[in-house]
């Protein structure tokens, strides 16, 4: 489904992030993004309409248009009762919106609830916020589950295009997101997780009449099975075993043909249904062979691929560089190529490192010299160098806000621990290489009866890459100098 960034900011309603967004620029963005491919299929199947149907039927599909168009095509079928996947020529050509129009449905009412919710319990609830909000999902959804199983019984052609009914398996992906922290499953047990949901998801069509079953508790095998193919790839950093590794599975389906089928897989969707319903009514055929089936899916192929290259994607894209912040000035690259380079002065991009450098500048300046100074860092057994270029940057920080002499405990400033006893005026270093260990850098202020401690931790490796591509996205907006990580964090501009 469509929604990350709403979904990732749910999961953290009190954070930054939500205070970034905007319920009105959040559903403007869902309407550029969704609409114009929308529009594109609805004025052809029109033209096809017109061209193939009978006049008896164009009112139906005036009125399924509008209500395709306003995101509530599901209640239009559910009013008629239309029985889907009963593919023929009388079939509506909209039918399959249904399911765009409970998305879209969903998108705004979690859009309500995220912001409503933030709004009212930030302050009351504090830090306790996300697992409130977490609890709350899952109240919803489990709620919708049985309402869903109780509709299925008591009315399942209507139950199909209930928007409640199918409010769990949307709900269940905000709950994943919860989830991913928590997995650290070894490869084996990741690759018979997703060798069996691939299976289960690709089987439960023959095995499963979603036509009857949907959306009762059936609903659960193929929801359930995705669920836990999102699982089985994620949090892999968590453990050793499965540090950059997919497991099988995953990895065939990362395979870069099927990544761009993905890409295209909403303009796919409008058109493959549509198609089919035409050539079904143009032929007089109740069903379409192997090879008409064949045709029209190489036909939806190619229409998906220009609707996407040609309205999806330019939309897109021009979406994100008006996005830019006007008070952020854009210099033309023909004048970036004549100007002096920018230089980032920095040994780790990490904005957490930059503010325990700015932590140790305080403490050391605010505590008394009867506080000695000592730093410890811990790394993976492989990482070579000891002290860290990371610890001797916190002593030199610590040792320039006391004014220490650089040859003080040798040329640059430093004790080894445990080799003799502290001496006032010098910086103490200890270092542990051992196992995977990411890094951590701690810093301690010891005084007499009492201590200060100041760490960083990094748990993931790919937030070195992520935090230098953070900064060379800031560094392209600046004028041409010399930046550290300090002026980025003065800035307040990384998000």
């Amino acid at each position: 489904m469509f929604g990350g960034k709403l979904l990732r900011a749910a999961l953290n309603p009190a954070g930054g992030r939500t205070g970034s967004l905007s319920p009105v620029s959040e559903v403007i963005r869902l309407v550029r993004r969704l609409l114009p491919a929308l529009v594109v299929v609805l004025a052809a199947c029109a033209v096809l309409t017109i061209l193939v149907q009978p006049e008896t039927r164009w009112e139906t599909f005036a009125d399924q248009s509008l209500a395709s168009l306003g995101y509530y095509q599901n209640w239009e079928l559910a009013s008629t009762v239309a029985d889907y996947l009963r593919a023929g020529e009388a079939v509506s050509p909209l039918q399959h919106i249904w399911s765009m129009s409970v998305q879209g449905q969903f998108y705004i009412a979690f859009l309500a609830l995220v912001f409503g919710f933030a709004f009212l319990f930030r302050r009351r609830l504090g830090d306790r916020l996300r697992t409130t909000f977490v609890l709350l999902l899952s109240v919803l959804a489990v709620a919708s589950f049985v309402y869903a199983i109780v509709a299925h019984q008591s009315n399942q052609a209507t139950a199909y295009y209930d928007s409640f009914a199918r409010a769990w398996e949307l709900l269940l992906g905000a709950l994943v997101g919860a989830l991913v922290p928590y997995i650290r499953w070894p490869m084996w047990l990741r690759t018979v997780i997703a060798t069996v949901a691939l299976a289960a998801v690709l089987s439960c069509g023959a095995l499963i009449d979603g036509v009857k079953e949907f959306p009762g508790p059936w609903a659960l095998v193929p929801v359930g099975a995705a669920v836990l193919f999102i699982l089985a790839g994620a949090n892999r950093q968590a453990h050793p075993t499965t540090r950059d590794k997919l497991p099988l599975p995953n990895r065939l389906l990362a395979a870069e043909p099927l990544v761009r089928l993905g890409a295209m897989a909403y303009s796919l969707y409008l058109w493959h249904w549509p198609l089919l319903i035409f050539w079904l009514a143009y032929t007089g055929h109740r069903h379409a062979n192997f090879i008409e089936g064949t045709a029209v899916l190489l036909l939806s192929g190619v229409l998906a691929y220009l609707t996407t290259r040609f309205v999806e994607d330019p939309l897109r894209h021009r979406a994100r560089v008006n996005a830019t912040p006007e008070s952020v000035p854009v210099i033309p690259w023909r004048a970036r190529l004549r100007r002096p380079t920018m230089v980032l002065g920095s040994m780790v991009a990490l904005l957490g490192v930059t503010l325990l450098l700015e932590l140790v500048r305080i403490a050391a300046r605010a505590l008394p010299p009867a506080f000695d100074v000592d730093i410890l860092d811990v790394h993976h057994r492989s990482k070579h160098d000891a002290p860290s270029g990371t610890a001797l940057a916190l002593g030199a920080a610590a040792r320039e806000a006391r004014q220490m002499p650089a040859a003080a405990g040798g040329a640059s400033g430093a004790a080894a621990a445990g080799d003799r006893a502290h001496r006032e005026g010098e910086v103490g270093f200890a270092s542990v290489r051992a196992g995977d260990l990411v890094g951590e850098h701690t810093v301690l202020f010891a005084g007499p009866g009492e201590a200060l401690s100041l760490t960083h931790r990094a748990t993931d490796r790919g937030i070195f890459a992520r935090g230098a591509l953070a900064a060379a996205l800031w560094l392209q907006s600046r004028p041409p100098g010399r930046y550290t990580m300090g002026d980025l964090l003065a800035q307040k501009t990384i998000t």
